[in-house]
């Protein structure tokens, strides 16, 4: 654990939340095990829930079983991809990657 004198109070409630999360008990337990209020606790909790439903992803769809060849693969710096089986409309393409 981290010392709240040394930190910023969002650093310090990020790494008791993963503290938590990694602890596999409820969070009145959690609170009174590290001592800290739990009404802070779970309004920084919630912060960070949030952010982590907000983290845009991917997923791999397939129609019919079909896997046609790709005319294109959009690749991107975090390792997603996008393959297209017909060439999009480029201002939609722009769109996606603008």
């Amino acid at each position: 654990m981290i010392d709240p004198q040394t930190v910023s109070p969002r650093d310090y409630y990020r790494s008791l939340y993963e503290d938590w999360k990694a602890s596999g008990v409820s969070v009145g337990v959690f609170c009174r095990q590290a001592s800290v209020k739990y009404a802070t606790f779970r309004y920084w909790s919630k912060k960070f829930a949030r952010e982590g439903h907000n983290v845009p992803g991917f997923t791999e769809l397939r129609i019919n079983g079909a896997e046609p060849a790709p005319v294109a693969v959009l690749n991107f710096p975090n390792g997603a991809s996008i393959s297209f089986a017909r060439l999009p409309d480029s201002g939609w393409l722009r769109e996606l990657i603008g």
